[in-house]
């Protein structure tokens, strides 16, 4: 996307010459994302010394904004998958666990009846 609004902002400076100025250029980008996000070209527009900011400046934060969001959306995927694994992982400690204890029953079963089997055998 920032390589789009860069190329617009070249077309623009190129077609028009002296006709807009960064100020003008800056103005109509931040209306025209204004339609994608609200918030951010406000935000953009109440930082102290917006009055001199170049188009570059302001496609730089625009793109970090949506770095920041990408970073967020990752970290919250990633905390979800770590729940899911932590909830899973309980669950396979428990069946684990219990899987022991059958496992130690039916090993004492089995060496109760050897026992039983030798009984039988040494009368």
């Amino acid at each position: 996307m920032c390589n789009r609004m860069k190329k617009i902002t070249n077309q623009i400076k190129s077609l028009s010459g002296d006709k807009w100025g960064d100020r003008e250029i800056v103005d109509k980008l931040l209306t025209v994302h204004m339609v994608r996000d609200v918030t951010l070209p406000s935000l953009i527009r109440a930082e102290r010394g917006f009055k001199h900011f170049t188009t570059e400046n302001i496609l730089g934060r625009i793109e970090a904004h949506h770095d920041q969001l990408r970073r967020v959306k990752i970290n919250q995927d990633l905390a979800e998958l770590q729940e899911q694994a932590a909830r899973n992982n309980g669950i396979a400690l428990q069946a684990s666990s219990k899987g022991k204890e059958k496992a130690n029953q039916s090993s004492k079963n089995e060496e109760s009846s050897h026992e039983e089997d030798d009984e039988f055998d040494g009368e």
